[in-house]
């Protein structure tokens, strides 16, 4: 009987050892994925994020214009999308250009309908100005001339941000540019026609989730820890049960159950 109780001793010491290293690995994947999210406004795919600042070149309206045009065209043809979001004492919004829909938070809609489209924002739940307009129907954050179309819940990462609109024929801001590539063709043409809008990158970050999973210290601990563990768990039962391999093989045959034939060996060892 004491021989059994100390078996089922260790193994309920070694399941339960490798089932908490287990289940911190899980929530540290979580932690992980929750994090690149926020990181990349949910969008989806291997990412780019550019820090767009004004530049010096001097740039006329028109060719701003043009500029704009052709980076929608680039994208619509090529399936990629493009968030912008305000950073610093810009205006509290994210601007969207998403023609094939896969950003998840934001609305799908027809980028070629009309001009109404992008006068229409979509208000971020529990922001101020959500709040404001729940109350009064007015909020003073707004851009002049556009309707608040809904409410939508804000992507991770919004911070303070308050609403997100579709992006028009207004010239685009400075602030973090977020791009479902990471193709270095593609993010070449994007700055280019960036820079004929007056823009230059600060910084661009290559945000793919295995390379951002593999850099979070947190998670190759946690992964270390596991596989640590996982090799002096079988260790252990190696030593304890070497010479016995072939007797379980013929005993197993005979519907005999490991952890039986461990109490025979247990036993007929006394």
């Amino acid at each position: 009987m004491n021989q059994r109780l100390r078996l089922n001793f260790r193994l309920a010491f070694t399941s339960f050892f490798l089932g908490i290293l287990t289940a911190f690995m899980v929530w540290s994947f979580q932690w992980v994925m929750e994090s690149w999210k926020e990181v990349t406004l949910d969008m989806p795919g291997d990412v780019t994020v550019l820090r767009m600042i004004e530049g010096p070149q001097m740039v006329s309206e028109a060719d701003e214009a043009v500029a704009l045009e052709e980076l929608k065209a680039y994208l619509r043809e090529r399936s990629l999308a493009l968030i912008v979001s305000s950073v610093g004492d810009g205006r509290p919004e994210i601007l969207l250009y998403d023609p094939h829909g896969v950003v998840s938070w934001f609305p799908r809609g027809n980028p070629e309908d009309s001009q109404l489209a992008t006068d229409e924002v979509y208000l971020f739940q529990g922001t101020y100005s959500e709040r404001r307009w729940s109350e009064s129907r007015t909020t003073s954050l707004l851009p002049k001339g556009v309707m608040v179309k809904g409410v939508i819940r804000a992507p991770r990462g919004a911070g303070d941000l308050q609403y997100a609109r579709r992006i028009g024929g207004d010239p685009l801001p400075p602030g973090q540019y977020t791009i479902n590539t990471t193709d270095p063709a593609h993010v070449r043409q994007i700055l280019a026609l960036l820079y004929r809008m007056g823009l230059i990158p600060q910084s661009a970050q290559k945000v793919p989730f295995l390379l951002y999973a593999t850099q979070n210290p947190l998670l190759i601990i946690t992964m270390l820890f596991l596989t640590a563990g996982s090799v002096v768990a079988v260790f252990y039962w190696s030593l304890n049960l070497r010479g016995r391999a072939r007797e379980f093989g013929l005993r197993s045959r005979h519907g005999a159950l490991v952890v039986s034939v461990i109490m025979c060996k247990n036993v007929w060892s006394r």
